[in-house]
């Protein structure tokens, strides 16, 4: 029963962000540019797990789109942030970072962790750099007090998902390389995990656009 559901969880946690696209095609022109940038960001998320999936259906090796995919997702994230935090950091200091990340993780592919395998190491310094921007994002928020009600805020939602998922998911991209071709159930146990995680970044990001008006 237990091994059933992990498996469902798996197969079908890459849904989750349907309900949050949805908003995006009904509410898209109603969006502040920040709320714009994210709904590019989740279409590029459909695009790319449409593409793993049938891949995967295929039988064929997906971890090549996942190098580029973390490529796009740290640009598109930093875009949604620099809009965020345009008054605390600078556009330019998040484009130059955006653009080392993407030469740092070409080069990784070509020459440490090749397509074909996990790529624990940018994935890693991803995360990391999500982090650091969600701490500042809450710091902005914190300090200006503009918002009364954090939870009407649609940035604080989206802003709280991303922490919960770079953080969550950190340990399993620092160590997937090591830990998962040891045991096929730990496998299965720690890709269940991150698919919760997962499943619970599309869920603020749906709460976030829920209360776009307030944004």
């Amino acid at each position: 029963m237990f091994r059933a559901l992990q498996e469902v969880i798996i197969h079908y946690s890459s849904l989750a962000v349907l309900p949050p696209l949805i908003l995006v095609v009904i509410h898209y022109r109603k969006y502040t540019p920040a709320l714009k940038a994210l709904s590019i960001h989740l279409l590029m998320v459909a695009v790319f797990t449409s593409a793993a999936v049938l891949l995967s259906t295929m039988k064929r090796n997906n971890l090549p789109l996942l190098h580029v995919y973390t490529i796009c997702e740290f640009i598109m994230i930093s875009w949604f942030y620099s809009i965020v935090l345009r008054d605390y950091l600078p556009v330019k200091l998040l484009t130059w970072v955006a653009v080392g990340f993407t030469v740092f993780a070409l080069l990784n592919s070509l020459l440490l962790q090749n397509w074909y395998t996990f790529n624990t190491i940018p994935r890693s310094i991803e995360s990391l750099l999500v982090i650091l921007l969600s701490l500042v994002c809450y710091y902005r928020m914190l300090s200006e007090m503009k918002i009364r009600k954090m939870e009407r805020s649609p940035i604080f939602w989206i802003n709280t998902g991303f922490l919960f998922y770079f953080s969550g998911a950190l340990f399993l991209f620092m160590l997937s390389n090591y830990i998962l071709p040891l045991n096929h159930q730990l496998n299965i146990f720690i890709w269940t995990i991150h698919a919760c995680f997962s499943i619970m970044l599309y869920l603020f990001i749906f709460l976030g656009l829920c209360n776009h008006r307030n944004g």
